[in-house]
């Protein structure tokens, strides 16, 4: 984007103001930069220097590639780590069930347990 020159449309658009989208009564206008900036922010690439990466097509698509990678790995852990704390509070539960109830019942909630996903 930052290789366009400058009247090109599509670079309009990113410089510009959108016109739809929520903003707080007090807060300034919302532009496309903005937007761009916190997912750039998101992805650990300097907001700040984008622009000059950019300009290097090279150095752009390895800054985005490694950025990707980086993203990716970071979800995927937090996915494990998730997973396994849900494992683990399910695993702890301690079912008690009283002991003067018909062996019928007792036989049809443990079926019921065991059928439920976790």
């Amino acid at each position: 984007m930052s290789r366009i020159e400058d009247t090109h449309i599509t670079k309009a658009l990113l410089f510009g103001e959108l016109s739809t989208g929520k903003r707080d009564h007090s807060a300034p206008k919302k532009h496309c930069k903005d937007q761009l900036k916190r997912e750039l922010a998101m992805a650990c690439v300097p907001h700040h220097s984008w622009q000059q990466t950019a300009s290097s097509r090279d150095n752009w698509q390895a800054t985005v590639r490694n950025a990707t990678k980086a993203f990716e790995r970071e979800r995927s852990s937090a996915a494990k780590k998730r997973r396994i704390q849900r494992k683990e509070r399910t695993s702890n539960q301690i079912i008690t069930i009283p002991t003067q109830i018909c062996p019928s019942v007792i036989e049809s909630v443990l079926l019921a347990l065991a059928y439920t996903p976790l």
